[in-house]
């Protein structure tokens, strides 16, 4: 009977082993937990300084997203981001958290550095992507090597909204802008219009219409393909059904394009007199969102290609939610302690921050103040807006226009003064990169070390020779990263960014010698060189 008895408890003990999970969880003295407060505060104050340290680079991308066509998706992509994040979160249930303190807390103090140092010299690119790396150290510091492994993707689909593809594109706008010249002109043709092509020119008898490098159409297509990435990677399961989604995506909005263009043509011709339609409803924008709408449409078709039951199940997420995951007392300590060594890390970085920003530097004179007459040269003023090159967000700008005699061509003086560079207030951005085309140097001082650009610029369907140069300090510069570099030194050193952009430029008539226009160009230049030494600090 006892042999019985024993041989009964035996057969019963692997029952009462098995006890369901929350049972073992409540015996075992390092049981699974849930986050608590004194958890997540220093994941929220981490959260908070990155923002608080980023908060330049983040305004610059705010203002690039509502200023520049292509890049106006950019407000989706953090949601699109935060989605594809949450997509694995199945996945990242069964991985367990390892926090890599030393990893992570290296990967956000050089990215935190990069971004202040990006934010100083007002390069809105380099600091978007030191911002990435904030958030990948982040990520690796509190959540370990294997969480990040899967939010490697998410993390890098942050890159849509940082303008790092512009060097991929600039290649491609003047084909684009060439092929979409002419088959716009074809299709003009075709239907009717008499239009015939000069190069980017489509010429018809109403207007001359030229296909600029906005129209190209080569912008927008970081636009499609910023929301064609996450469609393909989230709805289809084949890799040529991707890439098949894409390529539809990125063809029907180059042709949308084209239709564009061809439509702007046959509205002129019928007496329109908006050149982009009322409304201005023919914008680049709309090229953008035809080929939004081509990516559902395709999306449809190539998911009726897949299987369709194997796509549901890979669309369907199941299993249990974020409340499902728990830590334990001693992981819940590491992560906490991994939160805290990033605010430190942080907290030093804005203190770095906030002890070097920049402060403003005055003109020593207004240029209110500046002469009209300048040798045998007299002057007036004109408006901003006359400016060959303008530089937004000035503190001050010197706009004049100088003649020896009557009849001659007027030599333009363009200065602007910026106290403190910034994001959206810099004398080196995207107007200026155009002054530099075909240069020479030439010196203008009497000690022969202050070399200028000297060059002939097409800009606003204008020729003119230029003289010009960049000013930091005291210190001329012709090269635009030598400036950048200047500024950036000053910055870190003395907490001044200001400088100043000097443009003096004479326009070409076909009758104007080049040579003699040069030579007075120059010769202007060497005169208001020394008087401009009293205006700028």
């Amino acid at each position: 009977m006892q042999l019985f008895a024993n041989e009964g408890l035996a057969r019963m003990r692997p029952a009462q082993v098995s006890l369901p999970p929350s049972s073992r969880q409540a015996s075992s003295a390092e049981g699974p937990v849930s986050m608590n407060a004194q958890t997540l505060v220093p994941m929220a104050i981490l959260v908070a300084l990155v923002g608080t340290v980023a908060a330049q680079t983040i305004a610059g991308l705010l203002d690039l997203w509502s200023g520049r066509d292509d890049y106006s998706h950019g407000y989706l992509v953090p949601l699109i981001s935060g989605y594809l994040a949450w997509t694995r979160r199945e996945v990242l249930l069964k991985v367990p958290l390892e926090p890599a303190r030393c990893m992570g807390a290296l990967v956000l103090g050089i990215s935190g550095l990069a971004v202040l140092l990006a934010q100083l010299g007002g390069l809105i690119t380099p600091g978007g992507v030191a911002l990435m790396g904030m958030i990948l150290g982040v990520v690796l510091l509190v959540t370990g090597v294997k969480w990040t492994k899967h939010l490697l993707v998410p993390i890098g689909y942050l890159g849509f909204c940082v303008p790092i593809l512009d060097f991929v594109i600039e290649p491609l706008h003047w084909p684009f802008q060439l092929l979409t010249a002419e088959m716009s002109t074809k299709a003009l043709q075709g239907l009717g219009v008499p239009a015939f092509l000069e190069g980017n020119l489509i010429v018809i008898p109403e207007v001359t219409m030229e296909v600029a490098t906005q129209c190209s159409g080569a912008s927008l297509l970081i636009a499609v393909a910023a929301i064609g990435v996450p469609l393909a990677f989230l709805n289809l399961r084949l890799w040529w059904t991707r890439v098949g989604l894409l390529v539809f995506g990125l063809a029907v909005a180059v042709v949308a394009n084209w239709a564009r263009v061809i439509v702007i043509g046959l509205y002129a011709h019928l007496g329109g007199k908006e050149f982009h339609g009322p409304m201005h409803i023919f914008q680049g924008l709309s090229v953008a969102w035809i080929g939004f709408i081509a990516l559902f449409v395709g999306l449809w078709a190539f998911g009726r290609i897949e299987d369709w039951r194997i796509v549901a199940m890979r669309a369907t997420p199941s299993g249990p939610g974020w409340a499902a995951y728990r830590l334990s007392e001693g992981l819940r300590t590491q992560v906490r302690r991994a939160a805290w060594i990033g605010v430190l890390i942080l907290v030093g970085l804005a203190a770095v921050m906030y002890s070097t920003a920049p402060i403003s530097t005055s003109l020593r004179q207004d240029f209110s103040y500046f002469p009209n007459q300048i040798g045998p040269w007299r002057g007036e003023r004109i408006g901003s807006d006359r400016a060959f090159v303008r530089v937004q967000g000035a503190a001050a700008e010197l706009v004049r226009e100088y003649v020896t005699m009557p009849g001659r061509e007027k030599v333009q003086l363009y200065v602007a003064y910026v106290e403190r560079q910034g994001q959206g207030k810099e004398i080196i951005n995207d107007q200026t990169s155009h002054l530099h085309q075909q240069l020479s140097h030439v010196s203008i001082g009497d000690t022969g070390s202050e070399v200028v650009n000297l060059g002939r610029v097409d800009l606003k369907h204008e020729s003119r020779e230029v003289v010009f140069w960049y000013e930091d300090n005291g210190q001329v510069n012709t090269d635009r990263r030598l400036a950048k570099l200047s500024m950036l030194l000053n910055g870190l050193l003395h907490r001044r960014t200001n400088g100043a952009l000097v443009v003096i430029s004479l326009p070409l008539s076909r009758e104007a010698d080049g040579v003699e226009a040069r030579d007075d160009l120059v010769q202007f230049a060497r005169t208001v060189y020394p008087i401009l030494r009293a205006y700028l600090p």
